[in-house]
Formats: structure tokens, C-alpha cells, sequence
């Protein structure tokens, strides 16, 4: 189970990646002309949402056996921070897409700042449950 959680981890994680360079590539179009939001909302329903889900489930899988420690407590604190505030992104990607349907500018723009906002959280959350993970492995 340890190895298919390292796997959906990885997938997460390089989901993120890409996501994060579309969404800086992006920065170059207007609002009303940007594919990003909808885009960003296809992968994040066929491929974002399923891999957060698998993660979940797996790490869960994973504590029944764990021998907890301090690092593996910091570790599961900042991985369920990461995928709690990365569902919210989700919320807002949504939403940012929804608006521009809409023709929302300040919609777009308020669910656009603050995914940009969340999901900066998101990441420094992802590397420190990565860092925290990796050294309760190579200590214990």
C-alpha cells in the first residue's frame, strides 16, 4: 500500500506542477480570452479530483499499521492541510470558470486571486508533508 500511495502522491504533486506553470503561462491573456479556467476545471474533475480521493483513501489505509512518530505526525497534519486546502482550489477553480461562463469579470477575478492564494498554501503544504515524509521514513 506504501508504494501505490507513492505513486498517487507523485501524480498529485506533478498534477499540481503543470497546473502551476498553465496557470503562470496564463498570465499572459485577458480575462474574457483566458482557456485556463476551463482547462484547469477538465483536470481537475478527470484527473486532480480523483487522484486527491485516491490519496486520501490510501494514506488513511496507511495509519492502521503506521508507527506513529513526531515526523509522521507532522507529516499526516500537513498532508491533510494539503489536500483539504487543494479541494478548496477546486471549489475555486470552479467557480472562477463558472464566472467566466457567466461573463463575471469580478468574479473571475476574486475566485482567480484567491486560488492563487490557496494554492500557493497547497504547495508549501505538499513539500512539507513530502519533507516531513521523508525523513520519518529514513529515520525509522
Amino acid at each position: 500500500m506504501l508504494i501505490f500511495h507513492w505513486i498517487v502522491v507523485g501524480l498529485w504533486v506533478g498534477c499540481v506542477v503543470i497546473e502551476t506553470i498553465a496557470e503562470l503561462y496564463s498570465r499572459r491573456y485577458s480575462q474574457p480570452e483566458n482557456p485556463i479556467a476551463a482547462w484547469h476545471w477538465r483536470v481537475d474533475q478527470y484527473v486532480e479530483i480523483p487522484t486527491l480521493i485516491l490519496v486520501t483513501v490510501s494514506g488513511i489505509l496507511l495509519l492502521d499499521s503506521a508507527i506513529w512518530t513526531s515526523l509522521l505526525t507532522l507529516k499526516v497534519l500537513f498532508g491533510a492541510a494539503a489536500v483539504v486546502l487543494n479541494g478548496f482550489c477546486v471549489l475555486l477553480v470552479y467557480r472562477r470558470y463558472q464566472s467566466q461562463l457567466a461573463g463575471d469579470t469580478p468574479g473571475y477575478r476574486s475566485a482567480d486571486t484567491n486560488h492563487n492564494r490557496v494554492g500557493t498554501l497547497v504547495i508549501l503544504c505538499l513539500i512539507l508533508a513530502l519533507m516531513t515524509g521523508l525523513a520519518n521514513h529514513w529515520v525509522n
